[in-house]
């Protein structure tokens, strides 16, 4: 897909702020709850797999971090 990054979830965190979400569905980041079903995760590293069309910046072997809260990172693979 155009501009779309797949990137390999190699580790993540387990924090507080993580645990509170599944908990309370919020923590200070967001205005409106989280609604179920979501991927928790805020932390983490990855590996980009595979780029779309149009992505320049980053390489299939590129390792990379999330770059806003809330991605969902409690899972083995991420479309950005």
């Amino acid at each position: 897909e155009w501009g779309q990054v797949l990137v390999s979830i190699r580790a993540t965190p387990i924090s507080p702020a993580d645990l509170y979400n599944v908990q309370v569905g919020s923590w200070g980041m967001r205005t409106d709850p989280l609604e179920p079903p979501f991927v928790a995760g805020n932390d983490g590293i990855g590996v980009v797999v595979k780029v779309g069309p149009g992505v320049k910046s980053l390489t299939e072997n590129d390792w990379v971090l999330p770059f806003k809260p809330g991605m969902g990172t409690w899972t083995s693979q991420y479309l950005i």
